[in-house]
């Protein structure tokens, strides 16, 4: 087995946050109520809830594309595929700020994905 067929550190990580987008969209699409109150919207109702299945939708979207590109070894276009992820996480972040008290994880997340990205941008 050569380098360049063993996975990096990046390549673990975009495979396990691209499950986690894929399973907990599936999840939040179930039950748009309590997908929201763990998304950190903590007073959700199925009022404030309405909109969740699009959010939903938006990460099973983004994981099948992170593990898609990952599997086909696209580190670059993963990497700003990760960039371009910071913009929802700091929506997300907002819209928790007003709805609710866990916006951080979504601030810090994004921070991550950011960072992620541009780690991933340069690798060969």
């Amino acid at each position: 087995m050569s380098s360049t067929d063993m996975l990096t550190v990046t390549d673990i990580i975009s495979r396990v946050l691209g499950g986690v987008l894929i399973f907990s969209g599936i999840m939040f699409n179930i039950n748009p109520v309590e997908g929201a109150r763990s998304f950190g919207i903590t007073d959700a109702d199925a009022q404030t809830a309405r909109f969740f299945p699009a959010s939903a939708a938006r990460n099973v979207t983004i994981g099948i594309h992170v593990l898609s590109l990952s599997l086909l070894g696209q580190k670059k276009a993963l990497g700003m595929l990760w960039l371009a992820g910071t913009i929802p996480a700091l929506v997300d972040a907002r819209i928790c700020w007003y709805h609710g008290k866990k916006w951080l994880q979504h601030f810090v997340i994004g921070g991550l994905l950011g960072a992620l990205g541009i780690v991933m941008l340069q690798e060969s």
